[in-house]
C-alpha cells in the first residue's frame, strides 16, 4: 500500500487517497446541530471509553489534565453514559457555547463536507486512528487532509444539512 503524507483513506475506488471532498460531486455540506446538548467537564488526566480504538486497539483515549472531555448521545457497551473524546480548551471554546457549568453545546459555526461512500473504506486519521467504514457511512473532511468516518446514526444525532 502506498504511503502518504498526513491522513488519507484506503480500501475503495470511490475516492482518492486524498480527496477534496468540496470538489466531488455528491459531497453534502454539513454542521453541527447547535441545539443538542453535550455534557463537558475539566479533565484530571485520565483515560477516557472511546468509540474508535487507539493506536493499541484499545478503544480508550487519553484526555490529558485541563483539556475538556465531552460527553455526546451515542451509547454503546463500551461508552454506556454516551460517547467521550477530549479538546484541547482553546477548540472548546471556539466550538462550543457553555450553557450551564456541565452542560454546552455546539456553535455550529462550521461546516464539514461530507460523501456518504457505497462501499466499505478506511480512513487513517491525522490523530494516528484507523477507523473503518462501512456502505452508508459518511466519509467527512474537516480540513484539507483531515479526514474521519461518521456513521449515519451519528450524523442524525449531532449534524444538520449547511
Amino acid at each position: 500500500e502506498a504511503q502518504f503524507e498526513g491522513a488519507y483513506v484506503s480500501g475503495t475506488e470511490e475516492v482518492e487517497p486524498q480527496p477534496d471532498l468540496n470538489a466531488l460531486e455528491g459531497s453534502i455540506q454539513a454542521k453541527k446541530n447547535p441545539s443538542v446538548k453535550y455534557g463537558w467537564r475539566v479533565s484530571t488526566g485520565e483515560v477516557i471509553p472511546s468509540l474508535e480504538p487507539n493506536e493499541q486497539g484499545q478503544y480508550t483515549q487519553e484526555a490529558p489534565a485541563g483539556n475538556i472531555i465531552l460527553t455526546g448521545h451515542i451509547k454503546t457497551s463500551n461508552t454506556p453514559d454516551g460517547e467521550q473524546w477530549s479538546q484541547k480548551p482553546e477548540k472548546f471554546e471556539k466550538d462550543y457555547t457553555k450553557v450551564s457549568d456541565t452542560v454546552a453545546t455546539a456553535v455550529g459555526a462550521n461546516p464539514v463536507v461530507m460523501r456518504q461512500m457505497s462501499q466499505p473504506f478506511q480512513v487513517h486519521t491525522s490523530w494516528g486512528s484507523e477507523l473503518t467504514g462501512k456502505p452508508g457511512d459518511l466519509l467527512t473532511q474537516y480540513d484539507v487532509g483531515d479526514y474521519g468516518v461518521l456513521d449515519q446514526g451519528a450524523f442524525n444525532a449531532y449534524y444538520v444539512t449547511a
